[in-house]
């Protein structure tokens, strides 16, 4: 943990003020005061062994702050801040093992420290990000990649500091022992020369807080498998938005469909109400064929019962009522039976005339 170290939600143990203290000691190299310090501190808070194995680490004295942070585990077995201390500090001696099956050994032990801390604090980026550290020296692109995906990024916010206003003059007064011509007379352009124009704009220079350290996770991986190699990765492990809504729309309307073929053919779709499709199952189209004809003979044997006859043998008028059902209409005297008029007989081609009624 360095002045650097990204700070979301501070505590008592993870913050600006402790940030600054590490950075002093390492930089000092004064590690008694350092460790007489969160000694004393310890005893009244257990989350403070996280910062006294940190100056125990950096003093040498890898032993006892292993030591340290067992024992405050046992108390706090679930304190992100010390399960990622732990982690840190396995990944460093990882680093320098001496033999590739001591490195698997002490990356395993480092895995499971920093999936832990994940567990306690899945709000934390630090946690995230030392579990995607791991995964990148095991050389597992694919969960490093995923897990860098999964780091909870947020808003840069810097240190509070008084708001000076603008010097009008510049005087930085140097003793005169202290110039030197090889120095002092350089150009400050002549660094800019030396840089190709297209990385002067990169936006890495511009990143600050979780999105400068994960880029720097990033530029890692990049620099041990090549760009060609990590997009190829990217193409297993993610699907790109782009690449989703390609997929999407061909899905839905295939190249070659058109209005023409569509009023041709016929949509080659499914319908909506979940009908079956042409490449449907033969035993849901042999359940449609039955239903269909079902309904069919139904159909028919009402029209059967409509246009029966009545009880005495004759036919039963059909006509529309109101309603729409049919009615038995009584046939007048006058009118002619139709069996008659199937028959063919003479009898009936002449008519009576009605009788007048006069007056």
């Amino acid at each position: 943990m360095g002045s650097d170290s990204v700070v979301q939600v501070p505590n008592a143990v993870s913050n600006h003020l402790t940030a600054g203290l590490l950075k002093y000691f390492h930089t000092t190299g004064r590690y008694a005061s350092g460790i007489n310090l969160f000694e004393k501190l310890r005893a009244q808070n257990v989350e403070v062994a996280s910062l006294l194995s940190r100056v125990l680490f950096m003093g040498n004295e890898e032993v006892q702050g292993i030591r340290i942070l067992h024992d405050a585990l046992k108390q706090s077995p679930m304190d992100y801040v010390m399960l990622d201390t732990q982690a840190e500090f396995l990944l460093k001696k990882a680093e320098n093992a001496l033999t590739p099956d001591q490195k698997d050994e002490r990356l395993q032990m480092a895995l499971g420290c920093a999936d832990r801390s994940t567990i306690a604090a899945p709000s934390e980026f630090g946690t995230w990000a030392r579990l995607a550290e791991v995964y990148v020296a095991m050389e597992d692109w694919e969960n490093a990649l995923t897990t860098l995906n999964s780091c909870p990024m947020f808003t840069y916010q810097d240190k509070d500091s008084p708001v000076m206003p603008e010097p009008r003059d510049i005087l930085l007064p140097t003793l005169p022992e202290t110039r030197l011509d090889e120095i002092d007379s350089e150009p400050e352009s002549r660094y800019s020369e030396q840089v190709d124009p297209s990385l002067l704009n990169l936006r890495a220079a511009a990143y600050r807080g979780t999105f400068k350290h994960a880029y720097s996770i990033l530029t890692e991986m990049t620099a041990k498998i090549g760009w060609d190699q990590l997009l190829k990765i990217r193409s297993n492990v993610f699907v790109m938005e782009d690449e989703y809504r390609e997929k999407q729309d061909s899905s839905n309307y295939p190249k070659n469909r058109n209005a023409s073929t569509d009023a041709l053919r016929g949509t080659p779709d499914p319908t909506t109400n979940g009908g079956p499709s042409e490449a449907g199952d033969e035993e849901e189209k042999e359940d449609v064929a039955e239903d269909a004809e079902k309904e069919t003979e139904e159909k028919e044997n009402d029209e059967e019962k409509e246009v029966g006859e009545d009880e005495k043998g004759e036919p039963v008028g059909q006509t529309l009522a109101p309603n729409g059902g049919a009615e038995n209409i009584e046939r007048p005297s006058s009118a002619v039976d139709p069996d008659l008029v199937k028959k063919g007989d003479d009898s009936v081609s002449h008519f009576a005339a009605p009788k007048c009624i006069h007056h």
